[in-house]
């Protein structure tokens, strides 16, 4: 017993008013002539009489009508278990059109082919009047038709089905047969027309229950392992700055086969062929074979393939992209002129072979005379307080996606606050020893790749009060010496130090030259380019929702896969088919990014067989045929029309009882 609308029972409170009327009304009499009361006593009326509760039925006939309506408001229910109709029973017919189907298959043409084919056959011998649902399913479920009785609008959706590049999740399957079985409370009967791959099934097997109404029925179209070889990947820079040659390596992998084989891979560069080499893949195993080439400037797309195909041949190929651009600039901004601090800074960059960085150092007083927007990332050394027109025309870089790496010192600590972020900083009245840093996030882009900071001491002038911020160094004392925070679409990372040696020894340590290259390759926005990407990944656009600029997305087949109303909002964008995606980001920035399919698709042994069968015996807690009735489940029976109609008996019985009163009252 419960009540649906629980706060309606205030209502009851109202039961006072009848209380009030048959109670505590107040005593009126009729003053009548007399001549003197001077002879009379003086004494205190009882009022006993007057509070006795009059007229007890109407009294009880009005409180119960009250207390009924706040009832019926309240709308008291209680749960009734029923059974489910047998009658609601939904057909759901899903067919897996992941990249492992286009498998030639045993018969003629591919799995998909022979999915199709079983699927067709299977909606063609459902009795008439079977209410029934397609599917499509890879990494993701489709959903091709409605619920219809209509058997020919199902077999067109299943003709419908073409091949995907993508991964398939036979929890996804799962999850969206429970979905269905909660919107269309019906008993369902799932039928899965795949190749079932072992690769595809979730790490958890509850995940592939499909819920307590619904039936597994699965549809194999192998049984057996089978042999396969594939270019698995290919390792090549995103980006160069040179015009020395590129190593590329590629690696084969073959599955389930008996004997080592000989594979010839081609190295193709914008569909020029520029080599050939031969190698011999182990039983079961992998090798891996290297080319060079020598990039012009602009991005390139490349290709490894293997000349010898078997029956998937889609995946015996691997695409990867390769810019060669001229180094991006920085922009070294310090308080002094010819400090030790951009003389550091320049030489860690310049320290590495091929850097993708050139260094310009300029003083506080030059800045008025720069522009920001043509540097990849600045640096402010101890900047102090800038001017209001420097200040704005630096913020509004960052906020439209430049980094700006903050160095604080003695003059940032006399301005009392950062700028840009306007982190607050107070200076410290004496200086601290040196303390080690103990606490470092390595998982954050740019210290991830950097050696241990063991030997790495600070002892800064100011201490960071910086809000929502991520700190990844922190002192032996708690104070944070290394923090990120974000602005629009940028990145800024702030340090308490300057890097002249006069507060940090990290100059003269070995993770200085790594912490500054991954530094700039972070707040540049160039940590994350990758040569390939897989099938299904997401490919950010833009660093946060704040990023001013519009994107755009060409795909492979060389039409716009953003509309022009989401060009200026798109946050993300998911790489749907194998092939080449020119992408310009919200930065400004152009890549070319290649998608292959994930090659976990490439190894095609089937599930166990006692899987399957346990997976066919899940759903029903009995497994119990989709045609029984014995499947319950809770409904809440509401009882407010019934209160309603004892209120209206309670209110006409008052009406009757009130006349009879008044009737009585006026004859006396």
């Amino acid at each position: 017993m419960g009540f649906l609308a629980p706060w309606f029972l205030a209502g009851i409170a109202a039961v006072g008013l009848p209380v009030w009327l048959h109670l505590l009304r107040r005593h009126r009499t009729t003053p009548l002539p007399f001549s003197s009361l001077m002879f009379f006593e003086k004494r205190t009326q009882s009022s006993v009489r007057q509070r006795k509760l009059r007229y007890l039925l109407l009294f009880s006939l009005r409180v119960a009508l009250l207390a009924l309506l706040a009832l019926a408001f309240a709308n008291p229910f209680f749960s009734t278990s029923v059974p489910v109709e047998n009658s609601r029973k939904l057909v759901v017919v899903a067919v897996d059109r992941s990249f492992s189907m286009r498998t030639t298959g045993a018969l003629s043409g591919t799995r998909l082919d022979e999915a199709k084919a079983k699927a067709r056959d299977f909606v063609s011998g459902l009795p008439g009047g079977s209410q029934l649902q397609v599917l499509a399913l890879d990494s993701q479920v489709e959903y091709l038709t409605r619920a219809t009785h209509d058997k020919s609008q199902a077999i067109e959706a299943v003709n419908s089905i073409t091949p995907g590049d993508g991964r398939s999740s036979f929890g996804e399957l799962a999850r969206a047969a429970r979905v269905l079985q909660q919107n269309a409370k019906a008993q369902l009967e799932v039928h899965f027309f795949s190749d079932l791959q072992q690769s595809s099934a979730p790490p958890s097997f509850a995940d592939l229950d499909p819920g307590p109404h619904a039936s597994v029925r699965l549809h194999p179209i192998q049984s057996a392992s089978t042999a396969n070889w594939a270019l698995e990947a290919a390792n090549a820079p995103a980006l160069v700055w040179d015009s020395k040659a590129v190593l590329v390596t590629a690696t084969i992998a073959g599955w389930h086969s008996s004997d080592a084989v000989q594979r010839t891979a081609s190295l193709l560069m914008d569909g020029k062929p520029l080599g050939s080499k031969q190698v011999t893949v182990p039983a079961n195993g992998q090798a891996q074979v290297q080319f060079q080439f020598t990039p012009g400037h602009g991005h390139h797309r490349g290709e490894i393939r293997l000349d010898e195909h078997d029956r998937l041949p889609q995946d015996d190929h691997f695409l990867f992209a390769v810019e060669r651009a001229e180094p991006e600039r920085i922009l070294f901004l310090d308080s002094k002129r010819n400090g030790r601090g951009s003389l550091y800074y320049r030489a860690a960059i310049d320290s590495v072979h091929a850097s993708p960085f050139t260094v310009d150092t300029a003083t506080m007083g030059d800045s008025d005379r720069l522009q920001f927007s043509k540097y990849a990332l600045v640096v402010l050394s101890d900047p102090g307080k800038l001017a209001g027109d420097i200040e704005k025309a630096l913020h509004s870089y960052v906020q439209n996606g430049g980094g700006l790496l903050l160095l604080a010192g003695s003059q940032s600590a006399m301005s009392g606050r950062l700028p840009v972020t306007q982190t607050s900083v107070a200076e410290l009245s004496v200086r601290s020893r040196d303390q080690a840093v103990t606490a470092a996030d390595t998982q954050h882009p740019a210290l991830q790749n950097t050696n241990q900071f063991s030997g790495v001491t600070f002892s800064p002038v100011v201490r960071l009060q910086p809000p929502n911020a991520r700190v990844l160094l922190r002192t032996g004392d708690g104070a944070p010496v290394l923090v990120e925070q974000s602005v629009g679409g940028g990145r800024v990372l702030t340090m308490a130090a300057t890097l002249d040696g006069a507060t940090t020894n990290l100059p003269l340590q070995a993770a200085f030259v790594p912490f500054v290259q991954e530094s700039a390759l972070y707040l540049a926005g160039e940590e994350a380019a990758q040569s390939n990407m897989a099938v299904g990944s997401l490919l950010e656009l833009r660093r946060s929702p704040q990023q001013t600029g519009s994107v755009s997305v060409t795909g492979p087949d060389g039409k716009a896969d953003i509309p022009l109303n989401e060009a200026t909002s798109a946050q993300n964008f998911q790489l749907d088919h194998e092939g080449f995606y020119d992408v310009r980001r919200a930065d400004g920035r152009r890549r070319l990014v290649a998608a292959n399919a994930d090659r976990r698709e490439s190894d095609l042994a089937p599930m166990p067989s006692d899987v399957v069968t346990l997976w066919q015996k899940s759903g029903s807690a009995t497994n119990a045929p989709v045609q029984t009735t014995g499947a319950t489940t809770d409904r809440p029976y509401s009882l407010w029309r019934y209160v309603l109609l004892f209120a209206l008996l309670a209110a006409i019985v008052e009406s009757v009882v009130a006349s009879r009163y008044l009737s009585a009252k006026e004859v006396a």
